[in-house]
């Protein structure tokens, strides 16, 4: 598609102004991971003096996802230990959403070891990867890279930032609520692919990327406003390794302060599922 020189400038500063750091989690299919490794799915590493997280039925939940935290890590996530996501394995549940819920999930959980203690016996338990009701397909090891994220169209204040983007760049008096009809489809379509950028996307920190609408837009939520992490529907080269309903997205979102207080306790659980 061909955009004019005007809207490229547009495009330019809605990035230049938006843009976020963010930690990008990209799959490397040629390494294994070990227990302590940053990875999607397989086995966790868990101290086997601790209680396993269980879900609200009682049942052992399963990794999603773990990060190995370091001092390269972006601030406000903890520098060391080792950050981890977990979710039920209940067929009946939507990948462990609980509609309407917030704050302490009984579903999904997030638990921060903030020492990884390699002489103490490992939790032996079984690796839950191929879990016909759980989007990650195997056992992943992940690379942590410093990477720039930007706002999405569906974020709930996405058209006043267009409106007075416009306005200083291109001189275009453009009102929030129009500013789609003002590209058009195909630009508008264009601008979306943009500021998204190239997919699988996963994260930790940065704008999440949404396609179903922003959960922030209810009232309720807005104390949920850091992006903890991000699990993207992901296809390689021979299949699926993430997938959740059809092409769709996991996301934690976990109020700012409790993040630096290291309180992972209260957290929004939120699943598109394409």
């Amino acid at each position: 598609m061909k955009i004019s020189p005007e809207n490229k400038r547009l495009f330019s500063a809605l990035k230049n102004r938006s843009a976020r750091m963010c930690l990008g989690l990209h799959i490397n299919e040629n390494r294994k991971p070990g227990i302590a490794d940053s990875k999607l799915g397989g086995r966790p590493y868990w101290n086997a003096t601790l209680p396993y997280p269980t879900d609200a039925n009682g049942r052992p939940m399963a990794l999603l996802a773990q990060i190995r935290l370091t001092a390269d890590t972006l601030k406000p996530l903890p520098d060391h230990g080792l950050l981890q996501f977990y979710m039920t394995t209940d067929a009946a549940s939507l990948y462990g959403v609980e509609r309407d819920a917030d704050g302490r999930q009984s579903n999904v959980c997030v638990v921060w070891h903030e020492e990884i203690d390699n002489g103490a016996a490992v939790a032996d338990h079984p690796v839950q990867a191929n879990h016909d009701n759980l989007p990650v397909r195997g056992e992943y090891a992940l690379d942590v890279r410093h990477e720039k994220s930007f706002i999405s169209t569906e974020h709930h204040n996405f058209g006043s930032f267009f409106s007075e983007t416009a306005k200083d760049i291109v001189g275009k008096s453009v009102e929030p609520d129009d500013w789609c009809e003002y590209l058009g489809g195909d630009l508008a379509d264009a601008l979306r692919e943009t500021l998204a950028g190239p997919s699988p996307r996963h994260r930790m920190l940065g704008h999440p990327t949404m396609a179903q609408g922003d959960p922030l837009r209810k009232e309720r939520f807005r104390r949920y406003d850091t992006l903890l992490l991000q699990v993207d529907s992901d296809t390689g080269k021979d299949g699926d390794r993430v997938m959740w309903g059809d092409m769709g997205t996991g996301a934690f979102y976990i109020n700012g302060e409790d993040l630096k207080q290291r309180r992972f306790t209260d957290i929004l659980y939120v699943v598109e599922c394409g």
